[in-house]
């Protein structure tokens, strides 16, 4: 509570709890990314498109919410949003259509 009546010190605690939100949700953010073991490994994904397709010199790259994912016909415990990127031509795509998709996951 001394901490309060020294308006130096608020400003400091003020920091140093806005320093520790951003720390955490940055774990948080770092721990849905795809595991390590599958960087590299052929997925298979159903879901859906989410947003508008982004197409440049590089290919088109697009959201991708995941409701299923299989490995080499095993359930994968992986779903929500992702980024994805189709290099070279890739087909007519919009939002909130479904795709059925083999990807090489890529942290």
């Amino acid at each position: 509570i001394a901490v309060w009546r020294c308006r130096y010190l608020r400003w400091v605690a003020v920091f140093l709890l806005g320093f520790a939100w951003g720390a955490l949700r940055a774990d948080f953010a770092l721990s849905l990314r795809l595991p390590q073991t599958l960087e590299g490994q052929d997925l298979h994904i159903k879901g859906m498109i989410t947003g508008l397709p982004r197409i440049d010199e590089e290919g088109t790259h697009f959201e991708f919410n995941v409701e299923e994912a299989q490995q080499d016909d095993k359930s994968l415990r992986l779903s929500g949003p992702i980024r994805l990127s189709w290099y070279g031509h890739a087909p007519m795509m919009e939002p909130c259509t479904r795709w059925q998709l083999t990807v090489r996951g890529r942290l």
